[in-house]
């Protein structure tokens, strides 16, 4: 397995051209030929390590490319309240207990369902359970066109 190449940040091959630039007024200015010498092989130097480390970064940067030959898709989000009903309107309903949670009628007596409870019955005729607040809700039939609506806490 290959080393990851760390691509620079731009304020290191700003810095260093920043020196090359220093190093070339030096030279320019030294009468000095030792220093003149020493600041052209420092400028080479600095040009090839700049060089490098672009270099090293375009590798990178293709080589970190996300493959998008497959479109990915977002999962599903959990409805909120607000996506479906209120928890206001959810917490007024008349609810019953029973030995796992609890439920409400969702229909009325000719079987109509209750107004308040379209969206969220229009929903969970689509999609096993909803998470709305603390709990989960559930539809279930009972005899006839009766419609449950059944919730438990959310584990």
């Amino acid at each position: 397995m290959e080393a990851l190449v760390r691509v620079p940040d731009t304020e290191a091959v700003h810095d260093l051209k920043l020196i090359m630039a220093v190093a070339r007024a030096v030279a320019a200015t030294s009468s000095d030929p030792q220093i003149k010498s020493e600041t052209e092989g420092l400028e080479v130097y600095l040009t090839e390590r700049v060089r490098q480390l672009l270099l090293a970064a375009k590798e990178n940067a293709q080589a970190v490319k996300p493959d998008t030959s497959k479109p990915t898709q977002a999962p599903k989000p959990t409805p909120t309240q607000t996506d479906i009903i209120s928890q206001a309107i959810l917490d007024k309903l008349p609810w019953q207990t029973n030995s796992k949670g609890e439920w409400v009628f969702g229909s009325e007596r000719d079987g109509s369902i209750k107004r308040d409870l379209v969206p969220l019955v229009q929903y969970l005729e689509k999609n096993s359970e909803a998470n709305i607040g603390s709990h989960v809700y559930k539809l279930s039939h009972g005899k006839g066109s009766t419609l449950f609506l059944n919730r438990y806490p959310s584990k």
